[in-house]
Parts: C-alpha cells; sequence; structure tokens
C-alpha cells in the first residue's frame, strides 16, 4: 500500500522505516512474551510454594496481565492477595513480599536485559513513552506507547544513518 501511496521519492525512506519498525515490533511482541511466560511460571511457582490456594489461575492471570505495563501486575498481585487473605492475613502479606521482589527483579534485572537485546530500545525510553502515552492517552495511550516510541526511534535513526552517508559540507 505504501508503494501506490507514496512519491517515488518517499518510496525508498519510508519503507526502510517501515520494515525496521516491523523488526523491532516483532522482537517487542517476542521479549512481551518471554516476561508474560516468567511472570506467569514465577507466580504460579511462588504461590504454589507459599500455600496459596488456585496457583495455576493466579499464575496465568499474572502471564496475561503482564501485557499491560504498571497496571497488570498490580492488579494480579492485588488478586492474589485477596485469595491468599481469605485463608489468613499473613499468608496475604507473603504474597505481597512475594509480588514486591518478583516485581523489583522484572524491573531491575529482566526487563533491562530482555528489551536491550531484544528492542535495542533503552529501558528510559520505554518507561518515558508509557508515563506520556498515559497521560495524553490513558489506558489505550499505555498500550500504544511502547510502539508509537518504536516508531519514532526507527525515524531518528533512519535520519541519522541518512546524515552520516550524506554529510552537508
Amino acid at each position: 500500500m505504501l508503494r501506490v501511496v507514496l512519491p517515488a521519492a518517499y518510496e525508498r525512506p519510508t519503507i526502510a522505516i517501515f520494515e525496521g519498525f516491523k523488526r523491532k515490533m516483532r522482537r517487542w511482541l517476542g521479549t512481551q512474551v518471554v516476561l508474560s511466560v516468567f511472570i506467569g511460571l514465577s507466580v504460579w511457582l511462588g504461590m504454589w510454594i507459599i500455600g496459596v490456594r488456585y496457583p495455576l489461575v493466579l499464575g496465568l492471570v499474572a502471564a496475561i496481565l503482564e501485557v499491560v505495563p504498571i497496571i497488570g501486575p498490580i492488579v494480579a498481585g492485588a488478586a492474589a492477595f485477596f485469595i491468599a487473605s481469605t485463608d489468613s492475613l499473613g499468608l496475604g502479606f507473603y504474597v505481597i513480599l512475594f509480588f514486591f521482589v518478583l516485581q523489583q527483579f522484572e524491573n531491575h534485572v529482566l526487563v533491562p536485559l530482555v528489551m536491550g537485546r531484544g528492542m535495542k530500545v533503552h529501558p528510559v525510553v520505554v518507561v518515558v513513552s508509557l508515563l506520556v502515552g498515559g497521560e495524553i492517552g490513558g489506558f489505550i495511550g499505555i498500550l500504544l506507547s511502547v510502539p508509537i516510541a518504536v516508531l519514532v526511534q526507527e525515524i531518528f535513526d533512519h535520519v541519522a544513518a541518512h546524515k552520516e552517508q550524506h554529510p552537508v559540507s
């Protein structure tokens, strides 16, 4: 479609940007799957070890909600807390502690490693885009913020590469 709509002068650069964007979005989706599987398995195992009822369901919920940045893990942790609290408040406390440690590990170790290697996007760019997207567009803005940030980065990378190949004298 881009080849039909774009003038010939803009066709090659636009398609190059679009191809880079598609490549990075595939990597982003792959990293999201890896993170979701890791979190789902960790929650399932952690809840099973702690002794919370329905550990498999809680692991599946955590894996699915991992796709929703920031809010998803909080909702999954709250659900696990409420289920654990029906048995005892002490168990609920251990669940909160477990989710806190898991989120710290994910945010400070796993996400920078997986996102940095998979997407070549700096974690600060991801966090800032999430904050801006949430402020501008609410929940939909949060969902679209990373793809938009990746597209903007791809455009900047293309412009920078073009400037290096054709320096202004």
